[in-house]
């Protein structure tokens, strides 16, 4: 076994991936897919580092088998908003170069860190910097390092201009500073006897540095969660450990708004299974605040997070314990005290990993990874866009009376860069939105109680439009699938069959004692719905029988259970669902 997290840490602490995705929510309804993208060739393509870029698109980082020199290259792909792409780009030798992080500069330009086997000074691998012009076009390389291996796994343009670069040399934390053109300033090395390992590096608000990786030199376990805050020269200020007796490691850190720091991994220490998510928040020395994990049965690890604009954390990574099949990748989002708010797997039947993750301008995500579920290749790079704004209900398969009152309700992951928000609906099936149902709609409101129009048409859609003090439209989403306005005033007809397995959002919610669930199948088939806790144990069952192919409403009296979150999960077959609601009182 401890071969086997070796390797793993090998190649994920340097995010290698020598080589060995949408599926429902296990907690709560997270934000839509926008679209997804895979670049690559026949071979292993994969990406580790994604970050949005000064004109809206995206800039890529990872390594190609598929094109390039010979063997491993590094590959720079340049994304319109859309992700379509605009560029692409290959760095290296006849020998193995990768790419594990990457960031735009301040001329427009991009600074990539990663590891290269066709220069340098050593027999191995050496830290390999590359700084391109906004058209990728190399503009001077460097190497760094000795007679063993060493890697650059994380860089940053630091205030000056130059650059931060936290890896590995020779079995210790390798910190390599530069001025603007790359030329080294000073080195530092921290560890001990054993191996340590430096993932992750930010500049933080005082001018010095935050590093995170893994340490087997210090620390409760066989490896331990390593912390290290320099000052601007990179000499010590004070170094952590976090873990237990097992392994534990960190990919990612970040200093948060509060000046403390927000980190993540994985733990084999605590959690509920093989692996867990391991996020950790400190304060400004680094003790402890609070830990979460994050698991099923099996491994799950988280390789990037960041603070969101609402104070709250998105993490990426992967999963084996939830999803479609094999890895998954898996996107958490927490509040400001790490509390699950929503989560989403995306994969395939096959190895699907998410390396990278950012919110985006508009208040959704952008992931980057790699697919083996997808693409043209053995693997391909995967970049993933979600929505930042979900249409919650009406959401396909409701039969409505035309003048009748219902809410629409929806969901935006980010207000603040919603000035206000437009609601449209369509009766043939979202071809077109030609009538409004209302606009100027507060950015802080969720719902909107509508009079339905006296129509008759099973063909009808809804669009939330959230848009900016320009009346620029940020986002939208719609209706999952069509849904029905007869003019006669039946709610419901027995005549009436669904397309397709939904359920829609409870309403009222939040509520205070009764709510209602609306559902629906399209064949005869045995139906289970019950209610879950945050601890996961099942309070109450709605459902459980055989239903025929039709709406249902089914009511749940949560008036004697304690206030709180809880989910609302249906099986109906092979179609499986999660919804959370709050409970008040």
């Amino acid at each position: 076994m401890l071969n086997k997290v070796k390797i793993s840490e090998s190649r994920l602490a340097i995010v290698l991936g020598l080589g060995l995705f949408v599926s429902v929510s296990m907690f709560a309804n997270g934000p839509d897919t926008l679209w997804t993208r895979t670049f690559g060739g026949i071979d292993v393509d994969e990406a580790y580092s994604v970050q949005q870029t000064q004109d809206g698109g995206y800039i890529i980082a990872g390594r190609t088998y598929s094109h390039g020199a010979d063997s491993d290259d590094v590959y720079l792909i340049k994304t319109d908003a859309n992700g379509d792409t605009l560029w692409t780009k290959t760095f290296g030798g006849g020998n193995y170069d990768r790419g594990f992080s990457v960031q735009q500069t301040k001329d427009g330009g991009y600074i990539i860190a990663g590891c290269t086997q066709s220069y340098g000074a050593g027999y191995y691998w050496d830290v390999y910097l590359i700084k391109t012009d906004a058209n990728g076009d190399t503009l001077w390389t460097k190497t760094y390092g000795g007679w063993s291996d060493d890697w650059g796994n994380s860089v940053q343009q630091t205030q000056d201009g130059g650059y931060i670069i936290a890896g590995y040399s020779a079995g210790d934390v390798y910190l390599i500073k530069t001025d603007a053109n790359g030329d080294t300033l000073w080195t530092r090395t921290f560890g001990g006897p054993d191996y340590d390992y430096g993932n992750s590096v930010q500049q933080t608000q005082d001018g010095g540095y935050i590093i995170a990786g893994r340490t087997d030199s210090y620390g409760a376990g066989y490896y331990d969660v390593y912390l290290i805050k320099t000052d601007s020269l990179g000499d010590t200020l004070w170094t952590k450990t976090y873990g237990g007796s097992d392994y534990d490691a960190s990919f990612s850190v970040q200093q948060t708004l509060d000046g403390g720091y927000i980190i993540a991994g994985y733990t084999k220490s605590y959690g509920a299974g093989y692996y867990d998510v391991y996020l950790i928040k400190t304060d400004s020395l680094g003790d402890t605040l609070w830990t979460r994990t994050f698991g099923g049965s099996d491994e799950d690890e988280a390789y990037s997070v960041q603070q969101t604009q609402d104070g709250g954390y998105i993490i990426a990574g992967r999963t084996y314990s939830y999803g479609a099949g094999n890895y998954d990748v898996w996107l958490i989002k927490t509040d400001a005290n790490g509390d699950t708010l929503w989560t989403r797997t995306f994969g395939g039947g096959s190895y699907d990993r998410g390396f990278s993750v950012q919110q985006t301008k508009d208040g959704g995500y952008i992931i980057a990874g790699r697919t083996e579920s997808y693409g043209a290749g053995g693997s391909d790079v995967w970049l993933i866009k979600i929505n930042p704004v979900k249409l919650i209900s009406p959401d396909g398969g409701e039969a409505w009376a035309g003048g009748s009152y219902h809410n629409i309700i929806w969901h935006c992951e980010d207000t603040t860069v919603v000035d206000h928000c437009r609601l449209l609906y369509s009766t043939d099936g979202g071809s077109s939105y030609p009538d409004t149902i209302a606009q100027n709609i507060p950015n802080t409101d969720t719902s909107y109680l509508w009079t339905l129009p006296p129509i008759n048409s099973t063909t009808c859609r809804v669009k939330i439009q959230i848009l900016d003090s320009l009346n620029n439209v940020v986002s939208e989403d719609e209706s999952d699938a069509d849904f029905t306005i007869s003019p006669s005033g039946i709610e419901e007809t027995a005549t009436l069959t669904p397309k397709t397995f939904f359920i829609s959002q409870n309403f009222p919610n939040p509520f205070t004692g009764i709510t209602r669930i609306r559902y629906g199948v399209p064949d005869d088939v045995d139906v289970n719905i019950s209610i879950y806790n945050l601890l996961g144990q099942k309070v109450a069952i709605l459902v459980n029988g055989n239903k025929k192919a039709g709406y249902y409403t089914a009511i749940w009296d949560g008036s004697k259970l304690s206030a709180g979150i809880y989910f609302i999960k249906l099986k109906a077959g092979e179609y499986n669902k999660t919804l959370k609601v709050m409970l008040m009182k």
